[in-house]
């Protein structure tokens, strides 16, 4: 039995491949958000130390790690931006949550052509073989309505 994912959950198989423009947009983050990250970092571990709230080896760990932690907080913006980029485009646009309109490329034809009795007759075919199709019983009537004068 397969396994669902619950309805909150992020499925990372329908996130899009990593692309160029990605790669610009890390770079904006950094550049926006690396510098400040750095300097605000750097002032906090000063200001502890100059409290004497961390000892002097701590003091250093914590500078020559702000690169590291400066990156870390980059990449968990861009991961996060991207990932609710993703999840509302996917959420406006439904994702292939619904299905495609029904198409009657025969009868479409048909009604180009202005064979207009022929496509009637193809869309009560395919009504006598799908009863459900509402769309299909919508496009039967404005065809006998508009073309064949048909108001039964």
């Amino acid at each position: 039995m397969m396994k669902t994912a619950p309805a909150s959950a992020i499925d990372w198989r329908v996130m899009k491949a990593f692309e160029t423009h990605d790669a610009t947009d890390l770079a904006r983050i950094g550049v926006l958000f690396g510098p400040p990250g750095i300097i605000i970092l750097s002032a906090a571990w000063t200001f502890l130390y100059a409290k004497d709230a961390i000892s002097g080896p701590t003091y250093l760990l914590l500078l020559a790690a702000t690169i590291p932690i400066t990156f870390a907080g980059v990449g968990a913006i861009f991961l996060a931006v991207r990932t609710t980029a993703v999840g509302v485009a996917h959420m406006v646009t439904a994702a292939g949550n619904i299905a495609p309109p029904p198409s009657y490329p025969q009868q479409d034809l048909l009604i180009g052509q202005g064979r207009y009795p022929e496509a009637a007759d193809y869309f009560r075919d395919h009504i006598r073989i799908a009863p459900d199709d509402v769309d299909a019983r919508l496009r039967l009537a404005d065809l006998l309505e508009r073309h064949l004068g048909d108001l039964a």
